[in-house]
Order: structure tokens, then C-alpha cells, then sequence
């Protein structure tokens, strides 16, 4: 049995689960307030029909970023660039469907990444450059 919260949890990110110490972002609000020392990132599916690019690189402490399900999809560019910390990166289905382009650039830690079904469907451009020594 679900809760609401563990519901709305499994709409936006399937099996995988926040832990209590995760920043789970659900709206706009939430989404603007995202503090720089965040580790644990979690982006669930709310409006973002007004966010044309998406770039964490602010959030330079960074170890663990999930995109849900059905997220950004009307993203035009993301760029994933110098999160030292970085060690895991998950995009759910459905994400960053209309994403023109995509790079991930010295990304030192990362030692797992994890697409979801038809994410970036439309990317004309995928760029992995100094992802692993």
C-alpha cells in the first residue's frame, strides 16, 4: 500500500525511491529554491513548459541526480559540465523529449548513468567528453 507521497513518487520516478535526506523538487516553487549545497537531487514532473534550457553546474556538490518520468520535456539544451561530485545520473522515461542537445563534460566521479525509455527522442546533438579516465 501507498501513501500520496509514495504514489506520487512512483508516478515520477518508477522503482527507485528518495531517502528522507533527499531534495525532492515537485513544483516551481521548489524548483527555485534548490540550495547549492544540495547532494541528492530529485526533479519530479511539474510544469517546466517555460524552462527552454536545464543546467545544474551551479550545484557543484552534486553526487546524485534523478530526473523523473515525463520531466522537461520541453527542454531545448542540457548541459551536465564539471560536477566533480557527480556520481549518478538517472533520467526517467519520457524526459527531455524535445531537447535539442545534450553534453555531459568532466564529469570525474560518475560512475553510473541510467536512461529511461525514449528520452531525448529528438536530440540532434550527444556529447560525452572526459566522462571517464
Amino acid at each position: 500500500s501507498l501513501d500520496a507521497t509514495g504514489l506520487e513518487n512512483y508516478i515520477n520516478f518508477g522503482k527507485l525511491e528518495p531517502s528522507a535526506t533527499s531534495t525532492v523538487v515537485r513544483n516551481r516553487t521548489e524548483f527555485n529554491s534548490i540550495p547549492l549545497d544540495v547532494e541528492d537531487l530529485w526533479i519530479g514532473r511539474f510544469d517546466t513548459s517555460d524552462v527552454s534550457e536545464f543546467s545544474p553546474n551551479r550545484f557543484q556538490s552534486l553526487k546524485t541526480l534523478v530526473i523523473g518520468n515525463g520531466t522537461f520535456w520541453s527542454v531545448n539544451r542540457l548541459e551536465l559540465n564539471s560536477l566533480t561530485c557527480l556520481e549518478m545520473l538517472y533520467i526517467g522515461d519520457y524526459a527531455f523529449q524535445n531537447t535539442g542537445s545534450f553534453e555531459m563534460s568532466n564529469l570525474t566521479s560518475l560512475v553510473s548513468i541510467e536512461f529511461g525509455q525514449r528520452c531525448f527522442s529528438s536530440a540532434s546533438s550527444f556529447s560525452l567528453i572526459g566522462i571517464i579516465e
